[in-house]
């Protein structure tokens, strides 16, 4: 294998270093010889191959400024919330689970300030405030595979703009990950981009969304 594809699929494994490289804080020799090492390539042939697939990686997985700037114009001017005490049940998606779920829907939604419904290809995800789980519990018995309660929800609400604006949703996702903030559950609905995470990264999230840039 060609050791520009072997340094290709190193730094996509990588996503750390790819976002470093991204952002152009990374120095070139130093993961050159990482990669070397870890790789087991040697030769100074091969170094130098190295160090030029890490500059054309870069070069390559790096938004155009004027892409960089959008992205940054959209996520601030648009509006976080943030609501505590959600809870997230993974459903069986069975017959017997739909006869209820639409009655039930409408009685939490007309209650309730919080109520997401999805359906993946074998389960049913529904989002609510933790007021109701104990009716989800009782409704549902025999069909929940998953659930967690005392999350916190984070609502980004932005303009129709975000159709137009490739990278959005890449940007927050790294954002979070790059500071060791794990994403339970993330919806997209048109112009609100919803993430669910623990309580306990709730406090380090609050300055990751305070943008002064």
């Amino acid at each position: 294998m060609k050791t520009a594809k072997l340094v290709f699929e190193y730094l996509e494994n990588h996503p750390g270093i790819k976002q470093c490289l991204k952002a152009g804080l990374i120095n070139y020799s130093a993961l050159a010889r990482k990669i070397s090492l870890e790789l087991k390539i040697g030769g100074k042939s091969s170094f130098d191959a190295i160090m030029v697939a890490c500059r054309r990686f870069s070069e390559k997985s790096r938004p155009p400024p004027e892409l960089e700037s959008k992205i940054v114009k959209l996520v601030k001017g648009g509006k976080f919330e943030m609501r505590n005490r959600v809870s997230v049940f993974i459903l069986e998606d069975d017959s017997l689970v739909w006869e209820k779920i639409l009655d039930f829907a409408k009685s939490v939604k007309s209650k309730g300030d919080t109520f997401h419904l999805f359906q993946g290809t074998k389960t049913i995800t529904l989002v609510l405030d933790d007021d109701f789980a104990k009716e989800v519990e009782d409704s549902f018995s025999g069909y929940i595979l998953r659930a967690r309660k005392g999350l916190v929800q984070i609502t980004h609400k932005t303009s129709e703009k975000i159709e137009e604006v490739p990278g959005f949703l890449n940007f927050l996702t790294a954002l979070l990950c790059e500071n060791g903030v794990n994403i339970y559950e993330c919806i997209s609905s048109w112009t609100d981009t919803i993430f669910l995470i623990s309580e306990k990264d709730a406090q380090k999230t609050f300055p990751l969304l305070n943008f002064k840039f």
